[in-house]
């Protein structure tokens, strides 16, 4: 489906006649190709069914469909405390031809956005008659738009978008309080259905991030926190809604690609210990400083994590108190021991990331 999208443009010019060069902001149009499909040709294949807030209208849910190779999620409209809504093509082919911006216009690139026109500015290239171009934005623009339309999917006339890194998972939230009554603090957990894009590689935890297909692991954690089970039923998301509220309907098990991948999160673990020990650590013993440079060291020519966690453990094997026959700061090397072999440990537990079979060499003309 073609679709012709007129945009604005940054470009230096020296009008003719002068030798200053000014700043212009012109008109354009690109014609972009948005490609078509039905339902039955893309499957739904994950449905995230989303929770309404107070007494609001419920939002429909975020159904992932799988086109070739590719998944796509529903474009939402919405204004103020509106329920979304699917965005329909005709629509976005009307705010285009308006010259919408922001959400309502999916193949808006935000060029120019803020700049206002004066009744006597150019507004094509031809009306700069023998102008010397410096620079133009018109190409960058034009791809920029070819790029958002590329994206775009239309299912039985409902507009998606493809969707990059953003498979639903599932994320542990414990948290605490002090219950008067009871007088003592009291634990409780829920769980969050957010997209993995969302998730610094850094930050992702086996510990508290979940597939959407681990439904028994991330209930057993969640209760190890302090959640209550009130007869759960792993096929029946309405008995663990007040756990997890937005439940992920899997209708289509392959479409989960997500392996976890404890390795970022150990390597930035120890980033943090060679920076937090980094002022004291010339106080520190001589073996303990062995183990530390070691592990900086690595660090730095960016080991893998399996030799960054041989590293770690050694170096929490060498920590010392900082005074001798003082306990506080033997439980405080306790303490770190502690902590670092916790990470060791969720590291070495934590499941091996798949990866691609190596290509078999074939013979040689």
């Amino acid at each position: 489906m073609i679709v012709e999208v007129p945009f604005h443009y940054a470009a230096v010019v020296v009008p003719k006649g002068k030798r200053k060069a000014v700043e212009v902001h012109l008109e354009s149009s690109v014609a972009v190709d948005v490609a078509g499909t039905t339902a039955e040709e893309a499957p739904v294949v994950l449905r995230w069914h989303r929770k309404a807030k107070g007494d609001a209208e419920g939002h429909p849910p975020i159904d992932y469909r799988r086109s070739g190779d590719a998944l796509f999620t529903p474009i939402f409209l919405s204004h103020a405390r509106e329920p979304d809504r699917p965005g329909r093509f005709d629509e976005m082919v009307e705010a285009v031809r308006e010259g919408v911006t922001g959400r309502d216009n999916p193949l808006f690139a935000g060029e120019c956005s803020g700049f206002r026109r004066r009744p006597e500015d150019p507004r094509t290239v031809e009306d700069l008659p023998g102008a010397v171009f410096r620079s133009t934005q018109e190409q960058a623009v034009a791809a920029e738009i070819r790029s958002l339309a590329a994206d775009l999917l239309v299912v039985d006339g409902f507009l998606f978008r493809r969707a990059r890194n953003a498979e639903p998972v599932y994320e542990l939230r414990p948290y605490s309080w002090y219950d008067r009554a009871q007088g003592r603090q009291v634990s409780g957990c829920y769980v969050d259905t957010k997209t993995l894009g969302s998730i610094d590689p850094a930050e992702r935890d086996v510990r508290r991030h979940f597939r959407v297909d681990q439904i028994a692991e991330v209930l057993s954690a969640a209760e190890a926190h302090g959640a209550i089970d009130n007869g759960w039923d792993h096929d029946v998301p309405g008995t663990y809604a007040r756990v997890i509220s937005e439940p992920v309907e899997i209708l289509d098990p392959s479409a989960l690609v997500y392996r976890p991948d404890q390795a970022p999160a150990l390597l930035r673990f120890a980033d943090g210990i060679v920076k937090y020990d980094k002022d004291a650590i010339a106080e520190a013993t001589r073996g303990q400083m062995l183990a530390y440079a070691d592990l900086r060291d690595a660090l730095k020519e960016a080991a893998c994590a399996d030799r960054v966690c041989d590293l770690l453990e050694a170096y929490a094997a060498a920590l010392t108190p900082k005074r001798e026959n003082d306990e506080f700061w033997f439980q405080h090397v306790a303490d770190r021991r502690a902590e670092i072999a916790a990470e060791i440990e969720t590291y070495r537990l934590a499941p091996l990331p798949e990866t691609p079979a190596p290509a078999i060499e074939g013979p040689k003309p």
